[in-house]
Protein backbone atom coordinates (compact mmCIF):
# COMPACT_ATOMS: atom_id res chain seq x y z
CA UNK A 1 0.00 0.00 0.00
CA UNK A 2 1.55 3.56 -1.00
CA UNK A 3 1.01 5.68 2.27
CA UNK A 4 3.01 8.70 0.57
CA UNK A 5 1.17 12.18 0.80
CA UNK A 6 -0.61 13.54 -2.19
CA UNK A 7 1.50 16.67 -3.48
CA UNK A 8 -0.82 18.82 -1.91
CA UNK A 9 0.26 18.45 1.33
CA UNK A 10 -2.02 17.83 4.26
CA UNK A 11 -1.76 21.97 5.04
CA UNK A 12 -4.06 22.32 1.95
CA UNK A 13 -6.54 19.61 1.74
CA UNK A 14 -10.08 20.67 2.67
CA UNK A 15 -9.02 24.16 4.04
CA UNK A 16 -11.31 27.03 2.82
CA UNK A 17 -10.15 29.82 0.54
CA UNK A 18 -13.33 32.05 0.08
CA UNK A 19 -13.32 35.54 1.78
CA UNK A 20 -15.74 36.23 4.55
CA UNK A 21 -17.76 37.57 2.55
CA UNK A 22 -17.77 35.25 -0.33
CA UNK A 23 -18.40 32.90 2.19
CA UNK A 24 -21.78 34.90 3.75
CA UNK A 25 -23.02 34.99 -0.10
CA UNK A 26 -22.59 31.43 -0.61
CA UNK A 27 -24.45 30.66 2.82
CA UNK A 28 -27.27 33.34 1.74
CA UNK A 29 -27.73 31.66 -2.20
CA UNK A 30 -28.41 28.45 -0.33
CA UNK A 31 -31.16 29.61 2.01
CA UNK A 32 -29.11 29.96 5.28
CA UNK A 33 -29.01 33.10 7.65
CA UNK A 34 -26.53 34.11 10.17
CA UNK A 35 -25.78 36.19 13.19
CA UNK A 36 -22.44 37.13 14.93
CA UNK A 37 -22.40 37.67 18.85
CA UNK A 38 -18.80 39.17 20.31
CA UNK A 39 -17.92 38.51 23.91
CA UNK A 40 -14.77 38.51 23.99
CA UNK A 41 -14.35 36.41 20.98
CA UNK A 42 -16.63 35.94 17.91
CA UNK A 43 -19.89 33.18 18.25
CA UNK A 44 -21.84 32.50 15.47
CA UNK A 45 -24.77 31.04 14.26
CA UNK A 46 -25.79 29.54 10.40
CA UNK A 47 -29.31 28.42 10.61
CA UNK A 48 -32.09 28.09 8.02
CA UNK A 49 -35.32 26.27 8.70
CA UNK A 50 -34.09 22.67 9.88
CA UNK A 51 -30.61 22.62 10.69
CA UNK A 52 -28.54 25.12 12.93
CA UNK A 53 -24.68 25.54 13.33
CA UNK A 54 -23.07 27.49 16.05
CA UNK A 55 -19.17 28.67 15.13
CA UNK A 56 -16.60 30.17 17.42
CA UNK A 57 -13.08 32.30 16.62
CA UNK A 58 -11.31 35.23 17.78
CA UNK A 59 -12.77 37.03 14.72
CA UNK A 60 -15.53 36.91 13.09
CA UNK A 61 -13.91 35.18 9.77
CA UNK A 62 -12.86 32.39 12.00
CA UNK A 63 -16.51 31.71 13.91
CA UNK A 64 -17.83 31.73 10.59
CA UNK A 65 -15.40 28.88 9.11
CA UNK A 66 -16.01 27.25 12.00
CA UNK A 67 -19.77 26.93 11.58
CA UNK A 68 -19.01 26.17 7.88
CA UNK A 69 -16.29 23.48 9.07
CA UNK A 70 -18.87 21.68 11.11
CA UNK A 71 -21.49 22.57 8.39
CA UNK A 72 -18.63 20.05 5.52
CA UNK A 73 -17.01 17.97 8.22
CA UNK A 74 -14.59 16.56 5.24
CA UNK A 75 -11.44 18.00 4.00
CA UNK A 76 -13.15 16.27 0.57
CA UNK A 77 -16.42 17.84 1.08
CA UNK A 78 -14.84 21.41 1.87
CA UNK A 79 -12.41 21.18 -0.83
CA UNK A 80 -15.57 20.42 -3.46
CA UNK A 81 -17.12 23.34 -2.19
Amino acid sequence: MDTRASSLGDATLGELSQSESELQALLASNGYVWSVRENGWYECLVANDRERWRGQGLTTKAALLDAVHQMLPSALARRAF
